[in-house]
């Protein structure tokens, strides 16, 4: 892809999420080393999160279960995110799963756009107890991939091949416009750490497991 001057990268920021970031902020650099890039934080990375060269913006919003609240976070979002872009005006904008795909969709500027979708929605119902809920979500879920993701998404892919089937089958997702790409992982930084001292965990590997 030629012509990247400028990437944004929206992220959620929980759990996994961070290092995730972290990796991807790591090949953008490698890959287009002119460009500047942004991350966009929706909730917080956590306290490990290390990137240089790159400006990264915490939204810090309150992650909820509760439907209501989670319509406040997202018209939130939509507001501060679409400003950053108009500023920013990037070349290429993306997301790392939901919330922050719809965020990246509903703000998209005149930038292509790339969705990457982390896993299964299948037992969405778990989150809180409720088939209702699981049921209802799934629902609109599969409206917003069918009218939103599969026509104005440029690139779109999934963590493994269960995700991807998944996605096709129950919610519409375009396959023509899917890949699967694998988690990446950053060689260099492996190879930097791997003969690192491992501190106050070194005795775990004492032990044959």
């Amino acid at each position: 892809m030629t012509g990247v001057n400028r990437i944004v990268l929206i992220v959620g920021g929980i759990g996994g999420e961070t290092t995730e970031a972290y990796i991807y902020t790591k090949i953008f650099q490698k890959i287009f080393p002119k460009a500047k890039i942004k991350l966009i934080v929706l909730y917080k990375l956590n306290k490990y999160f290390n990137a240089k060269e790159i400006e990264v913006l915490e939204i810090g919003s309150i992650r909820s279960l509760n439907p209501i609240k989670k319509l406040g976070n997202l018209f939130k979002w939509i507001q501060v995110v679409k400003s950053i872009k108009k500023n920013f005006n990037p070349d290429l904008s993306i997301s790392l799963g939901d919330p922050s795909n719809l965020v990246n969709i509903l703000t998209q500027h005149n930038e292509k756009i790339y969705l990457r979708f982390s896993g299964s929605l299948k037992f969405i119902h778990l989150y809180q107890d409720s088939k209702l809920y699981g049921f209802v979500y799934r629902f609109l879920y599969s409206l917003v991939i069918r009218f939103l993701y599969n026509r104005r998404a440029n690139y779109i892919t999934c963590i493994n091949r269960y995700a991807f089937d998944d996605y096709v089958k129950r919610f519409g997702l375009k396959p023509k416009k899917s890949k699967v790409i694998y988690n990446p992982i950053y060689l260099e930084e492996i190879k930097k750490l791997k003969d690192e001292p491992l501190g106050e965990y070194e005795p775990i590997y004492n032990y044959p497991v």
